[in-house]
């Protein structure tokens, strides 16, 4: 038992000190707000195809055939949920496999709210992107806080670290009788709902 708690507490910690190599906007929370509030949220759509290949090429069918319902509830509910839930920032999708054109502003790899392919990115000057998974608030370099979603800038198409947890929204250590898809549109409304009440707030 110790020794798996040990590894566990070693792969967070290498797992924190690979987040904190990816360079930290300077940039002031209230300048963030503002560029993503009149720029574009591109939200990355997550896959494990690579996994569920490797579970079939080691015969666990029954293992990938979970694998790939559970990936797919989990995108269902991410699309769903910024189609309905949010209001905050124009947006679009990309397949996380895509991200480093995407991130270079091709729109060859870019869907609009509707899934749709789209022939050009419309004008604007700040780009940002959200991702659905494990995270850490202020800058990712200080404590892992559950799994949620994550905003990151994307400046000279890579991404920054933003240091403000407003940019941050995780379901943290809870216990849910929810499932999986609930949830994860529940944290899109509240992620937006605290974006958008943020101009009640002292900067």
């Amino acid at each position: 038992m110790k020794e798996i708690i040990f590894l566990f507490i070693l792969i967070l910690t290498f797992s924190n000190l690979g987040n904190s190599q990816m360079e930290v906007s300077e940039l002031k929370r209230k300048t963030h707000l503002k560029q993503l509030k009149a720029g574009v949220l591109l939200v990355q759509l997550p896959n494990s195809d690579k996994k569920i290949k490797i579970l079939r090429k080691q015969g666990k069918e029954k293992r990938a055939k979970k694998e790939e319902k559970e990936i797919n509830i989990i995108r269902e509910s991410i699309i769903k949920g910024f189609q309905t839930r949010w209001n905050y920032s124009q947006i679009f999708f990309f397949e996380a496999k895509n991200a480093k054109e995407v991130f270079q502003r091709n729109p060859d790899y870019l869907l609009d709210v509707d899934l749709k392919p789209i022939k050009k990115i419309p004008e604007f000057k700040h780009l940002y992107s959200v991702r659905y998974g494990r995270g850490n608030p202020n800058g990712e370099v200080y404590r892992f806080n559950g799994v949620g979603f994550q905003i990151r800038y994307v400046k000279d198409g890579t991404l920054r670290a933003l240091k403000y947890d407003k940019f941050y929204h995780a379901i943290g250590i809870r216990i849910f009788s929810f499932k999986i898809g609930k949830i994860i549109q529940s944290q899109i409304s509240e992620f937006n709902t605290k974006l958008n009440n943020v101009i009640f707030e002292n900067y």
